[in-house]
């Protein structure tokens, strides 16, 4: 079985910049000023702690092919 290495819903990576469109912890949707920063503004959930840079290397490689 394959390892999954994919973000929850609301999460994106785009060029190594991690995004946080909705929230995975309280499912609100986030002020844009703060999506590019990838903390909640509603519940203060920080997704750069919980998914960093090196989870999703992988992934980006898959996607540009």
């Amino acid at each position: 079985m394959e390892q999954s290495n994919k973000l929850p819903v609301g999460l994106e990576y785009i060029d190594g910049q991690l995004y946080l469109y909705r929230c995975p912890k309280c499912g609100r949707e986030n002020y844009i000023l703060n999506v590019s920063l990838g903390i909640c503004t509603w519940c203060g959930y920080n997704a750069n702690l919980n998914y960093p840079k090196t989870l999703n290397d992988n992934q980006n490689e898959q996607d540009n092919r």
